[in-house]
């Protein structure tokens, strides 16, 4: 039986403006229940890092959490970024656009707890629904 590459993750938190979405910690708790599922299936996962935006909005991503992530993942230092809700990252198609991109170009996965992502395949739709956009 071959071995498994162990997998590298990054646990991705971000509390909204007033507290809404629920705290850090619960998403933090579910992320790492699910990083602990994965092992008892097998898989290699490993967290790495655990990044949290406090009292930040979606809408800006000039957070210090969310670039270090972005570092992470330009060094080649983590595999795989999870969070709970896609929305945590970002709540503007453009911002998570460049994201999704640039989880592609270094091979990154992307693991939402409220529906799996298939980078490549999102980064085609997007790309294909803005070659259809009248100019």
């Amino acid at each position: 039986m071959q071995k498994k590459t162990p997998m590298n993750v990054a646990l991705y938190a971000r509390e909204a403006v007033g507290g809404k979405n629920g705290s850090v910690e619960a998403q933090l708790s579910r992320l790492t229940s699910l990083v602990e599922d994965r092992r008892a299936q097998g898989e290699p996962w490993t967290v790495t890092d655990k990044l949290v935006d406090r009292g930040r909005s979606g809408y800006n991503a000039a957070r210090a959490a969310h670039r270090k992530l972005l570092d992470l993942v330009r060094s080649g230092k983590i595999d795989v970024v999870a969070v709970t809700r896609i929305d945590r990252l970002s709540r503007k198609m453009r911002d998570f656009a460049r994201l999704l991109g640039e989880l592609e170009r270094r091979g990154v996965g992307l693991v939402s707890l409220d529906g799996r992502i298939d980078v490549p395949s999102a980064v085609r739709l997007l790309a294909e629904t803005k070659r259809r956009r009248p100019h």
